[in-house]
């Protein structure tokens, strides 16, 4: 039982770190000095990749859809929602080597995202397959 509870407050912990370390990037993007650009944004996703993974990793269910919103909104809504959401998608982790709790978190996670953009599923199947086949 005392597992269940320290893996219960690991997750709590590790939501908490989540979300500080999206806001955090989303006021940066939003205060950035220069010129937002999608290559830009694109780069800032890819540098928080291991912020996605470690959610998943921790079992952290997060919406692709909400957190793409606030990237849009920090990025003044010159890159669409939808090509930020893509962008997270592309960052997260193979279901190979993850754990059964891991992997029902993925799936949550990609289930939201697929009922608001539709061939999410697909899509990442198709990169983990070119993936997998490369390795």
């Amino acid at each position: 039982m005392a597992n269940d509870e320290e893996q219960v407050n690991d997750q709590v912990n590790y939501e908490n770190v989540f979300n500080a370390e999206i806001e955090g990037w989303c006021y940066g993007l939003y205060h950035y000095p220069g010129e937002i650009t999608a290559p830009l944004v694109h780069a800032l996703i890819r540098e928080i990749r291991a912020t996605f993974v470690r959610a998943v990793e921790n079992n952290v269910v997060f919406n692709v859809t909400e957190i793409s919103e606030l990237f849009c909104q920090a990025a003044k809504y010159l890159i669409p929602e939808k090509e930020i959401a893509f962008s997270i998608l592309v960052q997260l982790p193979s279901p190979q080597g993850l754990n059964e709790g891991q992997l029902y978190t993925l799936a949550q996670v990609l289930d939201t995202a697929d009922k608001a953009y539709g061939g999410v599923l697909e899509r990442l199947q198709s990169r983990w397959k070119h993936t997998k086949a490369a390795a």
